[in-house]
């Protein structure tokens, strides 16, 4: 569940500064043949432990894209993800007149959502409640999960909502204030233009709630035709004739991000509260900033000090946890499943996240993988260049991080993208987390 059309672009600008690519390495053993008198020792598949444990955010940057997530989920593995939506209205024409006499039918929210890409159960009905917004937002701006402060008191519309069809697509529909639309509709100062609008009518803040059950999250496509704030409406209240008007939630003008609320189960909870020790009985991710893992992999930092090694592969290799497993879900009807892709990035001295040598090189980032491998229930990650560093002594060993992220170097940063969870085997598993290392030792000079 992720999304890769940005409109953000002073973040892009930012983070493609931030992650500038590296040349190609020659450092490493490929195909090259070494002279025999320099070859010690060849290993291959030597596997050495992997110890991780699960850390919080603090809050994680909402991008301003087309694609955003609604909705409550507890999908019973991580703990219980409540997303909520903020997003402006957007006035394309200007001068706007619905005439003196209009009437209005109907107001309402209209999100186009995936019938077949959400998370939980597509039976349940959530609690909507829309709140007006009392702040003007920017299209350019950097808002974070963590922000509610938008929202006003004004409460301007509640239902109970699940999957419908608008058009003949799969929406939300969720409507508003009848006075509220009203009063929109008869305000021809504010309809002008777009400037004049947004200054009045600022937005609106979706939050959602469960009903009774697990719930479920939507998967928003605000660039839909049919996504947008929709009147109903006749010209006057004897007319016959249904009109309508739309205001959209896409283009130059939009501002859009999501909030997010994390409840993690107990075992998970444990670890935020810093007993790391329990992250050998399972490993916990969870997406929309909901949970990380710190990751150590402590050969890393001993081997290369009494022998030079030429590295020509370095896996680290996480395996699902069966209880996750037996939690997935291929059903029409209720949907879990293993995020499609995670990244593992080096920490620096201060504990900054960043890039391994390997995603920034673009040779070398095809090979990186962090795919689900849905045959062997795993993820896998090939970093020879970063071990190579490490093992060398050019780069210290601050340890890693798990994240469920996209690894491009341009998505990376990107955490909002996601909202799927899952639990790896922590080094407790039958099938523990482990690097896994093919290199030649060297003769030291």
């Amino acid at each position: 569940m992720s999304y890769k059309r940005l409109s953000f672009s002073a973040l892009s600008a930012l983070l493609l500064l931030a992650f500038a690519s590296c040349k190609k390495d020659h450092r490493l053993l490929g195909n090259e043949v070494l002279p025999q008198s320099d070859v010690l020792d060849a290993s291959s598949g030597t596997n050495f432990p992997v110890y991780a444990h699960s850390r919080p955010y603090d809050s994680i940057v909402s991008v301003n894209t087309d694609g955003k997530f609604l909705g409550v989920n507890d999908d019973g593995s991580t703990g219980k993800l409540e997303v909520g939506l903020c997003l402006n209205a957007n006035l394309v024409v200007t001068n706007v007149d619905f005439g003196a006499t209009a009437e209005l039918i109907s107001a309402d929210l209209v999100l186009a959502v995936s019938p077949t890409n959400f998370l939980g159960n597509k039976n349940s009905v959530l609690s909507f409640s829309v709140y007006a917004l009392d702040s003007v937002m920017s299209p350019s701006r950097a808002y974070y999960t963590s922000n509610r402060r938008l929202a006003s008191s004004q409460l301007i519309g509640t239902s109970q909502k699940s999957f419908t069809l608008v058009e003949g697509k799969t929406a939300l529909v969720l409507p508003i204030d009848r006075a509220y639309a009203q009063a929109i509709m008869q305000n021809k100062t504010a309809l002008t233009g777009h400037d004049a609008f947004k200054n009045v009518y600022k937005g609106f803040y979706i939050q959602a709630a469960t009903t009774n059950d697990e719930g479920i999250i939507y998967r928003c496509d605000l660039s839909d035709d049919i996504s947008g704030f929709k009147f109903l409406y006749r010209s006057a209240p004897t007319s016959t004739t249904t009109l309508d008007f739309r205001f959209t939630f896409n283009g130059s003008t939009a501002a859009r991000f999501n909030t997010a609320r994390f409840s993690p189960v107990l075992a998970l909870k444990s670890q935020f509260n810093g007993d790391t020790a329990a992250g050998a009985d399972g490993i916990y991710l969870k997406g929309m900033g909901g949970s990380k893992a710190k990751v150590q992999i402590p050969f890393l930092k001993h081997y290369g000090d009494t022998f030079n090694l030429a590295i020509n592969r370095a896996e680290v290799i996480f395996n699902l946890d069966e209880s996750y497993l037996r939690s997935l879900s291929s059903s029409t009807l209720t949907a879990y499943r293993a995020p499609p892709r995670l990244s593992l990035l080096a920490l620096d001295s201060l504990g900054r996240e960043t890039l391994t040598l390997d995603q920034r090189n673009s040779n070398y980032i095809s090979r990186y993988d962090g795919t689900y491998d849905s045959n062997k229930q795993r993820y896998v990650f090939n970093i020879p260049l970063h071990a190579q560093a490490l093992l060398s002594g050019k780069r210290k060993n601050y340890g890693f991080v798990l994240v469920l992220a996209d690894p491009d170097p341009l998505y990376v940063a990107f955490r909002d993208q996601n909202v799927e969870g899952l639990k790896l085997q922590g080094s407790n598993g039958v099938l523990k987390p482990f690097f896994r290392m093919d290199y030649i030792r060297l003769e030291n000079e």
